[in-house]
């Protein structure tokens, strides 16, 4: 048994309370934090358009809008995915622009072509995308082609 007097008693509870103190802040923004991504990430709404499975059945390209509420306008996404894969409530991983149309066509079983009407404003344009496999990373190349129609088929 230790004995301490009151002034080393103090001590320790002064150390206490500038602990609790310094994290009350933290807990407070990382709280708020969570709130606000919760509330956030359900205003926006993805609509599948189309999927086009490559080649060797392994990956799609999913071409689909978001919708984020009436202060926003429609957006056209493309992400590049597992062909088992769900789409997520995200933007798309390879691609998005105002709201169009898009053509896009799979040239090999890792190579994509996208093509849209030049004069749309773009978010994300990738050149590549790396989509999770089995055992390793699967790089997508993606090429563009400006005019709609344009697409090699």
């Amino acid at each position: 048994m230790t004995s301490e007097g009151p002034s080393e008693q103090k001590t320790r509870w002064s150390f206490r309370w500038l602990f609790g103190l310094a994290a009350l802040p933290v807990v407070l923004l990382l709280l708020a934090y969570f709130c606000i991504d919760s509330l956030l990430s359900d205003m926006c709404g993805n609509k599948v358009v189309s999927e086009v499975v490559s080649p060797d059945g392994q990956l799609k390209a999913v071409i689909f809008t978001r919708d984020c509420g009436a202060t926003t306008d429609y957006s056209t996404h493309v992400s590049i995915l597992n062909a088992s894969d769900q789409l997520r409530n995200d933007g798309g991983n390879a691609f998005a622009m105002d709201e169009g149309e898009l053509d896009l066509r799979w040239t090999g079983n890792r190579t994509l072509v996208l093509g849209h009407k030049s004069g749309e404003r773009e978010y994300r344009s990738e050149k590549e995308v790396h989509v999770p496999g089995l055992l390793f990373w699967q790089k997508v190349e993606i090429g563009y082609e400006r005019a709609l129609g344009n697409v090699p088929r």
